[in-house]
């Protein structure tokens, strides 16, 4: 079946091997961190300025693995730099969406997520955000028109992310800001400490883009304390950062605080949004009166305020329309990642999704141009 045109809300890029080196700023550039081969012989990344965040495997991300048989030899000994060219090269990017049916993409990070949010030190977490979206912004000038770049930001220290949000999107047009859902330091959302970061996002008029990744050092993250597989890790920590972070925004006040913030919940699924709201709301009829920071049900504050991303093999993606509408839903493809639909994620969404025309038009395309701000 034809479709209109199609926007895909979560894609990656898989970072140069070199791109620190090339893009941090000189006084950090031996602390930078870069790919190193281990004795096992599986690449690593090395941050070799910072014990705080240490090297951690990559092979086990898949990062370029789209299409790929998944095995224990794919998955730890293949060498990074043999990933699927369409996340290193935007050309190889372009014929990779001219083939799915992808009219634009909004790029996400993969491996830099990490030393980014976790490094501690200022000035060393500001040359690494802005190392990444100078180089990111590179990337899109390819196709500034189809190529769209989210900005990392080091909310440890949160001048320097008000810095380089305004700077990212105002001079490099970037169209989101990404965060992991995790707790900066430990700190939750709910802390005023954030309260100039949120104003500062709202006047810019783009999304925060919240997505999770699953590394075992580096941030909090549900489920690393209670398994060692990566199997276990994975399952939890999508979801279960995702549900505390939209409960942390929603109950703790801050979206009725700043009603003009927009947030998007990224590749954990949307199975689990029904029973969440469901959860909240119940507890806010019985409890409400512990929670005086909000006015109204929790859910209504989703449908105000909240998207959420749904992938081609979500089955509940029908459901959670018919509960939320689907204007609050996005596609994603998560290209070229292991775990993506590929080849044929346009496809497979639209056989699978049980929506009418409508409601397809609006998640492979309408929502995600009302919220990016694209015609």
């Amino acid at each position: 079946m034809a479709q209109d045109r199609v926007i895909d809300m979560d894609g990656h890029i898989t970072e140069p091997v070199d791109l620190w080196l090339r893009y941090v700023d000189a006084p950090y550039r031996d602390m930078a961190p870069r790919i190193v081969q281990a004795a096992s012989g599986a690449d690593v990344v090395a941050f070799m300025g910072s014990e705080h965040v240490p090297a951690y495997p990559i092979g086990l991300p898949g990062a370029g693995m789209a299409g790929q048989r998944v095995g224990p030899r794919t998955m730890f000994e293949r060498r990074y730099v043999d990933g699927h060219r369409g996340g290193f090269d935007p050309s190889a990017r372009l014929e990779v969406m001219d083939a799915e049916g992808i009219d634009a993409v909004l790029l996400f990070p993969t491996l830099s997520s990490v030393p980014i949010a976790a490094i501690p030190d200022e000035g060393f977490g500001l040359a690494l955000a802005r190392g990444y979206n100078n180089w990111l912004t590179e990337f899109c000038q390819t196709a500034p028109d189809r190529l769209f770049g989210v900005a990392q930001v080091p909310l440890l220290h949160v001048d320097a992310a008000i810095a380089e949000s305004t700077r990212a999107i105002v001079e490099l047009q970037m169209k989101a800001i990404f965060l992991r859902p995790n707790p900066y330091a430990g700190r939750a959302w709910t802390d005023p400490i954030y309260d100039p970061f949120w104003i500062c996002v709202q006047d810019l008029g783009v999304p925060i883009a919240f997505h999770e990744g699953t590394f075992p050092r580096g941030m909090l993250t549900a489920g690393i304390d209670r398994f060692e597989s990566f199997f276990f890790q994975h399952i939890v920590s999508h979801p279960f950062e995702q549900q505390l972070a939209c409960l942390s925004l929603i109950a703790g006040g801050v979206l009725e605080r700043f009603p003009r913030l927009r947030v998007a919940f990224m590749e954990s699924g949307t199975g689990w949004l029904p029973y969440w709201l469901h959860r909240m709301d119940e507890h806010y009829e019985t409890l409400g009166w512990m929670v005086p920071e909000i006015t109204m049900l929790p859910s209504n504050y989703f449908s105000r305020q909240c998207y959420i991303s749904t992938e081609p093999g979500d089955s509940h993606v029908a459901g959670v329309a018919e509960l939320i509408g689907a204007d609050r839903i996005l596609f994603a493809s998560d290209f070229p990642h292991y775990d993506a639909v590929f080849p044929g994620a346009v496809q497979a969404f639209v056989a699978n999704c049980g929506l009418d025309s409508d409601g397809r038009r609006a998640i492979l395309s309408g929502n995600a141009a009302r919220l990016l701000g694209i015609d």
